[in-house]
Formats: C-alpha cells, structure tokens, sequence
C-alpha cells in the first residue's frame, strides 16, 4: 500500500459548517483561492481556519466543487479505497439483477465514493472520475390569464454541457418549455345573508 502525503487546505466557516453537516463537497470561494496549485486527484487535508482537521479530501481545481471530501478522518487512501470498493460490492450482491451483464458497480457519493463511477458492460468496465462541466442560462416569462385565474410561462434554456478532453463529446443544447399554473382561491372569507 502507498503512502499518499496530504497538503493542509483551509477552508471558510460556511464550507466548515456544511462539512459538519455531512455535505461532502467544497464549493470554490475565497478561501479555496488560496490554496496552492497542485495536481488533479490530489489527497488533502481538509482543515478550519482554527487548524481544526475536518477529513481528507480529493482536489480538483478544474470544477468548482475544487474538493470532495473522502472521510471526516485522515485516511490512507488504498486500504481505504479497497474497503469502499469492498462494501459497493456486498451492496450489489444484495441485489438481483438476473442474467443482466450491464449495471452499475459503483455509484459515486451513494457508494461513498465522492465523483467515481463504474458501470459493467459485458465484459468491460467503464471507469469516471470527472465531473462535467455544464453552464447556462434561462429566460423567462410569465402572464396572467385573469379569466381563468391561472398563468402561462414560458422559458428558454440555452447551455453547453461536457468537454472535448479525454476524447468526450461537448454539445449546446436548448430547451424550451412551456406549462399552465392553475391557481385555486384557498382562504377566502365566506359571505352570509
């Protein structure tokens, strides 16, 4: 097993907060802007401003979630890797799936194995361990229709979803949607003769 040193990264109260919270990820901000440049994939040490450690991380300076919390201890990855392997298996021997080749082996934050996933394709296995990027924008409108006293909103959505990196396929995409809110009368006084 290899020994993986961690580098001390600060973190802002908020992040703190959420941690403890049990939320694993740390989201970009101003405190993060300090941290030094290092390699993708690289072990930290999640720690409060107090010096308090609060876990071991996984950094990832291309996204904005730039760490995903592994442990709220110090850990060694391999053996704890090996025992999170270990357990999303005995989670999927649980389970039937017939004479199925295809599934999902892993599962990510639900296997506790923060922005990993393998998925089983016959006799192959496909490996991530990125997160996409996707931006966008929407637009919207709304109208009131008073004879029905309901609305009409539209909204338009325009982003861009993935990289061209490692091989993979960036696209634009557009959607448009179109629903009806029925508003009901909840709470109206009654009138008597």
């Amino acid at each position: 097993m290899s020994q993986h040193k961690q580098i001390r990264c600060v973190v802002g109260p908020e992040t703190v907060r959420m941690l403890n919270l049990g939320h694993p990820w740390v989201i970009a901000d101003r405190h993060t802007s300090r941290w030094p440049q290092f390699k993708n994939g690289s072990l930290i040490e999640l720690v409060s401003e107090q010096g308090v450690s609060l876990g071991t991380g996984v950094y990832d300076a291309d996204s904005r979630i730039v760490a995903r919390r592994l442990s709220s201890q110090k850990i060694e990855f391999d053996p704890w890797l090996i025992s999170r392997l270990e357990q999303a298996k005995v989670s999927r021997n649980r389970l039937d799936f017939g004479d199925t080749t295809v599934g999902r082996l892993v599962n990510a934050e639900g296997d506790g194995i923060p922005g990993l996933t393998v998925d089983r394709y016959n006799d192959y296995l496909m490996v991530n361990d990125y997160q996409l990027e996707d931006y966008g924008i929407t637009f919207g409108l709304g109208l009131p229709v008073k004879s029905i006293r309901s609305s009409l909103n539209l909204s338009f959505t325009y982003g861009t979803r993935g990289t061209t990196d490692y091989n993979l396929v960036k696209e634009n995409y557009g959607i448009v949607t179109f629903n009806v809110t029925l508003h009901d009368l909840w709470f109206r006084k009654r009138r008597f003769d």
